[in-house]
């Protein structure tokens, strides 16, 4: 999975003074997550590193992944969390490609 998700800043909102982007997929009984979480948090956290390579992991940004059932609904993704300094610098970066 690519994380061209991400590029949009539509994706992202404002949440507890950070900026949050959630990729989050849902069903019923069975939810399938279009690629590996693993994978996809390492993906992240190299790419943010070309753009800013003095920022560190739970200081500047945080990734979480989220498996949870509610009910008969399962829930499955990954939430992105990044620091205002460090969203500019990635806005910045996506924009002029």
């Amino acid at each position: 999975m690519r994380l061209t998700k991400l590029n949009s800043t539509k994706k992202w909102s404002i949440k507890r003074g950070r900026w949050e982007a959630q990729l989050i997929y849902e069903g019923e009984n069975i939810c399938f997550f279009p690629g590996d979480l693993f994978l996809i948090e390492v993906q992240f956290e190299r790419y943010l590193k070309q753009i800013a390579y003095t920022c560190e992991r739970d200081i500047d940004f945080t990734i979480t992944q989220v498996a949870e059932r509610v009910g008969q609904r399962i829930f499955r993704g990954i939430i992105f969390r990044v620091e205002d300094w460090l969203f500019k610098r990635l806005t910045i970066q996506t924009t002029s490609i």
